[in-house]
């Protein structure tokens, strides 16, 4: 790796901690927190209080029995998935042309009656 390059990086990785710790003071001061000393932040979130204990930080696993967020939301995204059918038949196709020119039709009916007569295409 040449010596521009990893430059770039650690400038790049530099760049990406003091903002995540700039992200993390706003927090806290919206919170209310001590803000003295802000690259305590670097490694330790805003809202954390670091007690596993605590019912707003710890895994919901452990307090209540419960699945995570992020646990529940792939359940539901497993029951809510439908195999594809694969292609419209010919027939299914020719009923959603039948609608969209319903649409159409009735799209320029109002039309011609806010704004007055507009010649049909």
């Amino acid at each position: 790796m040449s010596d521009e390059e990893s430059k770039i990086k650690h400038s790049k990785r530099l760049h990406k901690e003091n903002a995540a710790i700039v992200k993390q003071v706003k927090i806290a001061k919206s919170a209310g927190s001590d803000i003295s000393q802000p690259h305590k932040f670097a490694k330790h979130h805003a809202m954390n209080c670091g007690n596993p204990k605590c019912f707003m930080c710890a895994n919901p696993r452990k307090i209540w029995k419960e699945k995570t967020i992020q646990e529940q939301r792939f359940e539901q995204d497993k029951v809510n998935y439908e195999p594809d059918d694969g292609a419209l038949t010919e027939e299914q196709t020719n009923q959603i042309l039948k609608e969209v020119k319903e649409i159409k039709r009735c799209n320029t009916s109002l039309k011609s009656s806010i704004f007055g007569h507009l010649p049909n295409k």
